[in-house]
């Protein structure tokens, strides 16, 4: 079966200054983990676009996913790289937020519901 590397990047700039640069990587993962990260990507970017771009907004986001094949390197899915500028502040923690809660959809398809793994029980 073929494994997979995904990276998604996060950048958030406020006017030329970064302000968040992140970068997560999901490496030997399956066919039905990238297609559940695929379908996360796109209902961020579905949610990013539905906001409309505020005169005022000095935030620019720029979020990228990239997958490759595990053994080879090689580019696996093209995923399109989103750039969202004209963003507000409260524009900013509302796509934090909802990257926080897909994050923890993708945490719980590879390793299990939260609750399984608590410490405090």
């Amino acid at each position: 079966m073929t494994k997979f590397n995904a990276t998604v990047t996060t950048v958030i700039l406020n006017g030329e200054a970064i302000e968040l640069k992140d970068r997560i990587e999901f490496n030997g993962v399956d066919h039905g983990f990238i297609d559940y990260l695929a379908g996360s990507c796109r209902l961020v970017a579905r949610k990013l676009f539905e906001g409309a771009q505020d005169p005022a907004g000095t935030y620019t986001l720029h979020y990228e996913t990239q997958v490759t094949d595990a053994a080879t390197g090689a580019p696996a899915m093209k995923l399109p790289k989103i750039t969202n500028m004209g963003m507000t502040r409260p524009q900013v923690f509302a796509f934090l937020r909802l990257a926080m809660i897909e994050l923890a959809g993708v945490n719980d398809l590879r390793y299990g519901e939260f609750s399984e793994c608590r410490s405090d029980e």
